[in-house]
């Protein structure tokens, strides 16, 4: 998890679906937040 936060400036949907999967959520709960929370481009 460090890694991720420490790569913040770069934050990218794969960074995001593995701090999700990390917190405990599964793949489905994780596309929906990011269809409703696109981040990086």
């Amino acid at each position: 998890m460090l890694q991720l936060i420490e790569h913040y400036g770069n934050w990218q949907d794969e960074h995001e679906r593995r701090f999700g999967s990390l917190l405990g959520y599964e793949d489905w709960q994780n596309d929906i937040w990011l269809e409703r929370h696109p981040v990086g481009d």
